[in-house]
């Protein structure tokens, strides 16, 4: 009984840890005299409770023009 529990506990270590892939989604835009600025917010899984949060402003073409890590 040792033994499996030993296996299953290694079986639990070497899957993957994270919860759900990372993701982001709009909270905002703002149009300025040079285009338009998409604000975004992105998630990745984190440590038990933990989700970090990621801010993104896009210009036209997907462009990063500023973010927090």
């Amino acid at each position: 009984m040792k033994g499996f529990a030993i296996a299953m506990l290694l079986l639990l270590a070497a899957s993957a840890a994270s919860g759900y892939p990372p993701y982001e989604h709009d909270i905002g835009a703002i149009t300025t005299a040079t285009g338009r600025i998409e604000i975004r917010e992105g998630y990745v899984d984190g440590i038990i409770l933990s989700d970090p949060i990621r801010f993104v402003a896009y210009s036209a073409g997907s462009n990063i023009v500023a973010a927090t890590d």
